[in-house]
Order: structure tokens, then sequence, then C-alpha cells
């Protein structure tokens, strides 16, 4: 079912749902349940998005932003509105309809399915079109509405683990920002990032990864690099994995972005942070550096093969044998 002309955010007020009573956990949303079910989400990092196709010069646009569980914000996914042609009216009534932080219950679920699952940085690994899903404010005052933002679950033990390209965000401690960029082609400069957490069973875990930025910066950019070298406890979202002829290398992608964490998981690395700064680079298991990001591969400390499997929600781990 369509959803909804765009209302302001007085009339959504007047004509919301009661919250939190007979919805699913977000989880449980999938090609079977989405039709039947409802979910109450609050909207995080709305925004329109234009672009131009290089080969082609076609423009294109696109609403897009996240949909965060009220009840686990440990648990969001994507959604967007398109158009064709980045005809742009429909793009800026969604985004005056699904403003940051307003909260909604989902039903009548529609599920775009041609989206590549490597592709999509979310714990939940499905990108619902607003355009085609019925969609119902919820009242002020909504259980979870108050601290509405999206709490990565994935730890860097679990992202040492990955030998798959894919995206993913993760929520950590910056060990180290290099001070000093590198070129890496004309107007393209890269630094590396240090993140460091406890999730390991024995060693603090160290992942390094390569933030890439056009040069001169914009105050995006700036932005970024200094809530990197804030010595807060920070969110990193759409990070790209990639296997490489030396390994495995992580990256910043086009829709990367950061920000500081709330949550069970930061606070549980605040208490920690002094300890884990003060170890020393030998006492942490650390995944290798790839050499285009500044150093050589170490192929003794390579994770052992795996591949991660999708259902319904993060994906599970599944050994292989070796030689697979």
């Amino acid at each position: 079912m369509p959803a909804e002309e765009p209302q302001t955010p007085r009339a959504q007020a007047n004509s919301a749902v009661q919250p939190c009573g007979g919805t699913q956990r977000l989880q449980e949303l999938n090609v079977r349940s989405a039709p039947c079910g409802q979910w109450d989400v609050g909207i995080f990092r709305s925004r329109i998005e234009e672009w131009t196709n290089p080969k082609t010069g076609n423009k294109g646009a696109s609403f897009r932003c996240l949909l965060v569980s009220l009840s686990d914000p440990t648990s969001y996914l994507a959604a967007q509105v398109s158009t064709r042609e980045g005809h742009l009216p429909p793009l800026k009534k969604a985004e005056k309809r699904y403003a940051e932080k307003l909260l909604f219950r989902i039903s009548k679920v529609s599920l775009l399915t041609e989206n590549k699952q490597q592709f999509l940085h979310c714990p939940l690994k499905w990108v619902v079109d607003l355009a085609r899903t019925q969609t119902d404010p919820l009242m002020a005052g909504t259980c979870g509405a108050d601290s509405l933002q999206p709490q990565p679950p994935m730890t860097l033990s679990q992202v040492r683990e990955l030998t798959h390209t894919q995206r993913f965000d993760v929520t950590a401690l910056v060990a180290n920002v290099d001070e000093n960029a590198r070129e890496v082609k004309l107007g393209r400069k890269v630094i590396n990032v240090r993140l460091l957490d406890a999730s390991g069973p024995d060693k603090p875990q160290e992942v390094p990864f390569g933030f890439f930025f056009d040069d001169p910066p914009n105050k995006a950019t700036l932005a970024t690099m200094d809530i990197l070298r804030s010595g807060a406890i920070l969110s990193f979202f759409a990070l790209q994995g990639k296997r490489t002829e030396s390994g495995f290398s992580i990256e910043s992608s086009k829709d990367f972005f950061v920000i500081e964490a709330v949550g069970e998981r930061a606070a549980q690395l605040k208490a920690v942070s002094a300890t884990l700064l003060q170890t020393k680079q030998d006492e942490r298991a650390c995944l290798p550096v790839h050499a285009g990001s500044g150093g050589k591969t170490d192929y003794s400390l390579l994770p052992g093969k795996g591949e991660f499997l999708q259902d319904h929600g993060w994906p599970q781990r599944r050994d292989r044998p070796s030689g697979t």
C-alpha cells in the first residue's frame, strides 16, 4: 500500500497511533513476515542523495535513511524512496515526512530485493521501500525515542574473521590516527586509523582502516577528522572490508560516517578505555595492515578461512574446510 501524503509534524502527532503494543522485533522482518507484521521504528540520518552516472551522464537521486528499532537500537536497516531520472518533488515530500528522529509504525512492508548484500552495511540486510510501505506516525514520548541512535553490535574480533568483501558497522575506541595523510592520487588522500576494543578472548583486538578523502578536505571531512581524534568511543558506519591479493584490507566506503557511540557497548568500552590504550602493540591481536594502507602484510597473522551467511539478521559464521 502506498505511503500517505506528507503531513506536518503537528498533523502527524494528531493522527499518531499508540506505540509499543502488538509489534514484532525488527530482527523478525523478512520476506514472509513483511506483508503481515508491524514494527515501531525511528528515522535516523535522513537525506536526499544525488549523483551522475560517469558512463552515461544520466542523473539519479534517492531519499535515504536508516530505520532504527525503538525496542532494540542494535537492530536497524536501510530505507529509501527512489524516482526515475532524479525527479526531486517526491523525494522532497519524503524528506519532509520522514524527518530526522520522527517515529513510525511500519506495516505492509515492501522490501527491495535487488540490492547486493555485500554493499548493505546495516546488521539487518534488507532495504525498505518507503513509497510502498504503510507508515503510521507514533505519538511523542514513544519508548526509545529519547535515545534514538543505531548501536552497531559487531565487535573487532568479528571483523578480524571476515574474509569476503562486505560493508559493516562497528563500535570501537580509536587507538591512533595518522597525523600525516598520504596522497593516493591527485586530489585524493588517505590516513590510517587504528581501532581497539576488548572483544578478544585473550588480548585486546586492534583493526586498522584507511580513511579516504578528497584533497583539499571539505567541512564534512574536517569534522570527521575532529571526531576521530576526539578520544570518544565511536560508532563507525559503512566500513568496507575487501579481499585483496595480499590478504584483507578495510577502508571507508562512499557511505561512511562516524558518530559518538551510545548504549551498553559504548559504556563498556569507556570503562576499560584507559587500560586498553596502555597496552603495548605486541599485547594486542592485530589485523595485518594491507600494503596499500601503509604497511606490509604479515601472513602468519591472517585469520582462518570462514564466511558469513545471511539469514534474517546479523550474519552467522560458518567454517569451511581448508582449501575450499
